[in-house]
């Protein structure tokens, strides 16, 4: 296999934040999880008011309401911490080496013997600015940090990727501002869709 880029890595905490901020973005109905967090904090702040209870219960109840509050607020940082405490890649300082050609990639990780993957079995493209995420039909999730590689121009890999799966790159990790930016462009999009459609 011809090389075109190589990186090597490794599970840093700034890969398993980015790692946990998409996994609570997409594999999880994020929207409706949120929803339940604050509907039962709604539920536990409001129990006091609705009946005849001490003081030292309401406390209790304000509490739980809070502390379900903060929970549904914290999810990212506590994927994060329990990533952190299960991934041994980062508790054993594993480094994991990739070497993409023109059909395929190579993954070997420690001592253990090479994996490949044709550019067929990547499901999604993700990229966040700093990483880039290749998930694998089997559910894999490969973090490809930037200033990683060691080969190949980080910048054009982006769009080899796209070349190679004949799949977009998907914009995650966004601030409010790039969202916004999406979601106009997603607006105006189909608006022009619709015009079409009228003619």
């Amino acid at each position: 296999m011809t090389i075109l880029y190589e990186v090597e890595t490794s599970h840093t905490s700034k890969v398993l934040k980015a790692f946990a901020r998409l996994y609570n973005e997409k594999t999880k109905n994020t929207k409706k999880i949120m929803f339940r967090y604050f509907f039962a904090a709604a539920i536990l702040l409001t129990v006091p008011r609705a009946f005849d209870v001490s003081d030292t219960e309401r406390l209790v109840w304000w509490t739980l309401g809070v502390i379900v509050a903060v929970v549904g607020l914290t999810r990212n940082q506590l994927s994060y911490l329990g990533f952190l405490y299960r991934d041994p890649y980062y508790r054993n300082g594993i480094k994991i080496k990739m070497s993409f050609g023109h059909s395929g990639f190579e993954v070997k990780d420690g001592g253990r013997e090479k994996k490949s993957y044709k550019y067929n079995l990547i499901r999604e493209l993700y990229s966040d600015g700093g990483i880039y995420f290749l998930h694998m039909e089997d559910d894999d999730l490969f973090a490809i940090p930037k200033e990683d590689f060691v080969s190949g121009d980080p910048e054009k890999f982006y769009d080899f990727m796209q070349n190679a799966t004949r799949k977009e790159f998907e914009g995650v990790n966004l601030n409010f501002k790039q969202r916004l930016f999406k979601k106009r462009m997603e607006m105006a999009q189909a608006a022009m869709d619709e015009k079409k459609e009228g003619k």
